[in-house]
């Protein structure tokens, strides 16, 4: 609205004169437009300061990423309170806990993975993620989550949801990240936790196609970027040496002799058989370079 701003006027206690002598008196020298104050003063009309159009959204954009930023860690958090839960009930440590410090559920859990790879993919948000203690650590973790022995057909299905997601966000990261990022996953051993879905033999990874289909793919993905740097993005170039240091972790998990199996299986409508190609001609590009 705007805002008065009293000013010296000609004097007298009140309007006087002609129609057209009062309206010179409310000519100001400058052009501003007076009104008469009741005790015959002027008042001058000033414009309120409306914020422009780029100071709007300079400030809309400053509340989003405040929100966005929130938003991750509060997705982090229980991700990490997930994790450490599940730890300690694999060395049987976990106490109960009141009902309202229960932690997340199963199908809470795979949600929350949800959340996190949607900022990750739709928000850019690698670095904000990567920068969160024990984030990485815990996603890791969990690649290989399981509940006890026993069979329970929605239990199992709900613990291979939580690693699916669990693996997607990690290669989320490894598909928006930038150089820094990729280090990142190297350290927590990327190329060990993509391997687990090959390694079938005795139970110690996923047996279903799907799984070793998109584990594949991601292993794939990985290494030929390393190799070959991005297209679309000029700025990451080729990191052989992080190649290289993914190989030993595919090594020590198994992954190259589980590879050559996949090389027949012609599951998931030749997919299988089709990565499985792939992966092992990114292997070899390691030793040509």
């Amino acid at each position: 609205w705007p805002t008065p701003q009293t000013s010296r006027g000609s004097g007298g206690n009140g309007p006087s004169g002609n129609v057209s002598q009062q309206k010179r008196k409310n000519e100001a020298p400058n052009g501003d437009i007076h009104t008469l104050s009741p005790q015959g003063g002027d008042v001058t009309l000033s414009l309120m300061q409306f914020p422009t159009s780029t100071q709007y959204q300079k400030k809309k954009k400053v509340a989003n990423k405040m929100q966005t930023e929130q938003q991750i860690q509060d997705v982090a958090s229980l991700i990490i309170q997930f994790n450490d839960s599940y730890a300690q009930n694999k060395q049987g440590k976990q106490k109960e806990q009141p009902e309202s410090e229960s932690n997340p559920q199963l199908t809470d859990i795979v949600s929350t993975l949800l959340s996190l790879q949607h900022q990750i993919e739709v928000n850019r948000s690698c670095y904000q993620v990567i920068q969160i203690p024990k984030i990485l650590q815990s996603l890791s973790a969990l690649v290989t989550f399981r509940l006890g022995t026993y069979i329970d057909l929605d239990v199992d299905r709900q613990s291979l949801e939580v690693r699916s997601w669990n693996r997607w966000c990690f290669n989320q990261i490894q598909r928006f990240g930038d150089e820094q990022d990729q280090q990142e996953l190297v350290n927590n051993e990327y190329g060990r936790v993509m391997s687990l879905s090959l390694c079938t033999a005795g139970g110690a990874g996923e047996e279903q196609d799907e799984e070793i289909r998109n584990g594949l793919y991601y292993i794939y993905d990985f290494l030929r970027q390393l190799h070959e740097g991005r297209n679309d993005q000029p700025s990451f170039q080729h990191l052989p040496l992080l190649a290289g240091v993914s190989l030993e972790q595919m090594k020590e998990e198994g992954a190259i002799e589980e590879l050559e199996a996949q090389m027949i299986n012609s599951g998931y409508d030749g997919e299988i058989l089709d990565y499985a190609n792939d992966v092992k001609a990114a292997t070899l590009n390691r030793f040509i370079n």
